[in-house]
């Protein structure tokens, strides 16, 4: 119970507009994170989608207030940490890679639109399932969703160093998980559980001339094929396979 240190610090400046309407679940400045790895915390704004980054040693205010987020982020503003970023998602659609030790946005990915017209958000509403081998496997999602459920729904696999898709599949994912190379989510257009990861192959391989002078050069092709199911099933109730 011994006291180690103890700091003071000003916190970031709230909104003051009387005009503005506030709930507990959306108040003013809250912290978000506290990373003892970087030695440093931080803090978010709901109403203008902004964050700040203090030290933990000295309380000083490093970098912030940010440029403010997509407005849909007043919704939904999450945020976690990876190898030296701050990565924020949320309701805006947009994956937003910051560099913890200056603040500067590294880069942005933004995900698809695909409701052909039914669906009010510029982007699609980001949740984070889990990270994997410097990946992100993210899914969409919201907090009322309404029937038909939206077309633009997908599971998205990004790159957390360059910010590139990897894959993408359209899947109205529940909280995917991960683990010994496989991921795994229930999709919620069908209600049948998905697993995804690498499965048994294949592989063939022909020599053009199997009888040649020695040192004379020869030309050998092959190819690898899936041989894993296909992961839907036909109407008969059987998993139909990938071709070969």
């Amino acid at each position: 119970g011994q006291l180690l240190w103890q700091i003071s610090f000003t916190p970031p400046q709230t909104v003051d507009d009387t005009s503005i309407i506030r709930s507990p679940g959306y108040r003013d400045v809250a912290l978000s994170l506290i990373d003892p790895d970087n030695d440093v915390f931080f803090f978010k704004e709901h109403i203008t989608r902004e964050r700040w980054c203090y030290s933990l040693e000295t309380g000083q205010l490093l970098w912030g207030p940010t440029a403010p987020e997509g407005q849909f982020n007043f919704y939904g503003m999450n945020e976690f940490i990876y190898n030296g970023r701050l990565y924020s998602y949320g309701y805006s659609g947009e994956l937003i890679a910051y560099d913890i030790d200056t603040g500067d946005v590294d880069w942005v990915w933004y995900a698809p639109d695909e409701g052909l017209g039914e669906t009010f958000y510029q982007h699609s509403p980001l949740s984070l399932g889990c990270i994997a081998d410097g990946k992100a496997y993210l899914y969409s999602t919201e907090h009322s969703p309404t029937m038909p459920l939206r077309r633009d729904a997908n599971m998205w696999c990004v790159d957390l160093e360059t910010g590139q898709l990897v894959w993408k599949i359209q899947c109205w994912a529940n909280s995917p998980i991960i683990a010994d190379g496989y991921l795994v989510t229930l999709d919620l257009f069908d209600n049948q559980f998905y697993c995804f990861g690498k499965g048994p192959s294949a592989t063939a391989v022909e020599v053009q001339d199997n009888v040649v002078s020695l040192g004379d050069s020869v030309l050998i092709t092959g190819t690898v094929t899936d041989q894993s199911p296909s992961g839907r099933h036909s109407s008969n109730g059987n998993l139909e396979f990938s071709l070969k």
